[in-house]
């Protein structure tokens, strides 16, 4: 009876959560945003201010989720490995829909490259286009917001796989990940994101709670060393392509995971 009423609690709290994450967005964009956009200051420190009040938003998000009770304990391992003052590529997988929350909940000045139709939601389209994250267009229009990013100082943080992964697996990866990491020449860092037991995947609904509190990591990784024959490869594409490969195969190897058989 006990653990039920856990299990019930933890369900309303989560229910709970979203309901101040739709609030606060609204809040930002309707609010907060635009006395920002009016201070008289340049706009790139509009930029990296609204990226700071981004992850002032998203820590708070993840310390309320921990006080409510939806997420039992959620770890960061690895971080000092990554030098403040200069940008990155970030990688991660992608088994929880707060993934994005949690990782930018920890990184300062790090922009994210996240669907484009994101853009025209109600909560969180003033707030993505007030913080500068980067729609995830056309190649060339990406990389050029993505190359502009990292020249003003910024990190950048990308899903290879697009969407969440399956369960028990992980998704082939698209090319936009490698195609960043050559044309922006930035050091690529891994993050292993672990979700236990599994919930908030693709396709659940917010309420399919586990029985188990849920443990909630982010495992950063030494900067990855990209082979040197990869980079010797007779052209851009076959690059790209091959820099996927290896990005593909770590993350297989790393997670333990098998490669989903279907086109994702």
């Amino acid at each position: 009876m006990i653990a039920k009423t856990a299990r019930l609690w933890r369900m309303l709290a989560t229910g709970l959560c979203f309901v101040f994450f739709a609030i606060g967005g609204l809040i930002l964009t309707l609010l907060v945003f635009p006395l920002l956009r009016i201070l008289p200051v340049h706009k790139v420190k509009k930029t990296n201010a609204g990226l700071s009040l981004m992850r002032l938003c998203f820590a708070l998000f993840m310390k309320i989720m921990q006080w409510l009770g939806p997420i039992q304990n959620f770890s960061v391992k690895g971080l000092d490995q990554v030098h403040a003052g200069q940008p990155y590529l970030y990688i991660a997988n992608h088994p929880a829909l707060i993934d994005v929350v949690a990782i930018l909940s920890v990184l300062p000045k790090c922009n994210c490259i996240v669907k484009n139709a994101l853009f025209n939601n109600i909560f969180l389209g003033g707030v993505l286009r007030m913080a500068q994250y980067i729609p995830n267009r056309d190649a060339p229009e990406l990389i050029a917001l993505c190359q502009k990013s990292v020249a003003a100082g910024r990190s950048l943080m990308i899903f290879p796989e697009g969407t969440r992964s399956p369960r028990g697996g992980i998704r082939r990866f698209s090319r936009g990940a490698a195609q960043i990491a050559l044309r922006c020449n930035v050091p690529v860092v891994p993050i292993l994101v672990s979700c236990e037991p599994p919930t908030l995947m693709k396709g659940q609904p917010w309420y399919k709670i586990p029985e188990k509190p849920v443990r909630f990591t982010l495992d950063f990784q030494p900067p990855l060393a990209i082979p040197q024959e990869i980079l010797d490869k007779t052209s851009f594409p076959l690059k790209v392509r091959a820099l996927n490969q290896f990005f593909q195969e770590y993350y297989q190897k790393q997670l333990g995971l098998n490669l989903e058989q279907t086109p994702p």
